[in-house]
């Protein structure tokens, strides 16, 4: 696309390039999350989550496994494995794969409850792309060359993240709650 102010008038668009239904204050998620775990101290499990007011959807398998786990005096040491993959827009490619590395020690506190802080290391790596987008509005022009000028997919971007999480994670009877904080530095990505 030559110049976004020139087919926004041009072609029809608003002045929103992204029109949503009302200017949003706040994004909200909604998921459901299901955990399985095997022998061995492995875990599988997938997550399906929705961004509220829109067409969007990510699906989640993941892996985990514990190398060590309910010692006494040693932390539990532990790697996952994940790949999202989002769905619901047909133009855009965005998939990210996690890697994990988490250290936790368990303390009881009565016979019911528990409590458990944890650190964990995530390495992302996302792969993005799209599809070849015509950003012309509603008629098809007539000149081929005019066609073809209003046909583009964005570059693919394949980048590597980092962040650090710290938490805890309580756990009385049936019910567990978990407060944790998250580190990203941000990133700066420049490519073609």
């Amino acid at each position: 696309v030559h110049d976004v102010t020139i087919g926004v008038s041009k072609y029809g668009f608003a002045n929103d390039v992204w029109p949503t239904v009302s200017t949003p204050t706040s994004v909200t998620t909604t998921g459901i999350h299901v955990r399985k775990a095997l022998p061995f101290s492995f875990e599988v499990g997938g997550r399906l989550s929705y961004l509220a007011r829109s067409s969007y959807f990510a699906a989640q398998g993941e892996a985990k496994w514990a190398l060590n786990e309910g010692f006494e005096k040693i932390p539990d040491l532990a790697v996952r494995i994940a790949y999202t993959r989002l769905f619901g827009q047909k133009d855009w490619n965005l998939g990210a794969t996690d890697l994990d590395f988490m250290i936790s020690k368990r303390w009881g506190v009565s016979a019911v409850t528990s409590f458990t802080p944890y650190l964990v290391a995530r390495f992302t790596f996302v792969n993005a792309s799209s599809e070849k987008i015509d950003f012309y509005s509603t008629e098809t022009p007539a000149d081929p060359s005019a066609q073809v000028a209003t046909v583009a997919s964005f570059p693919n971007l394949r980048v590597g993240l980092y962040r650090t999480t710290v938490g805890v994670r309580m756990t009385a009877s049936v019910v567990s709650l978990a407060l944790e904080a998250t580190y990203f530095g941000g990133k700066e990505y420049s490519g073609k």
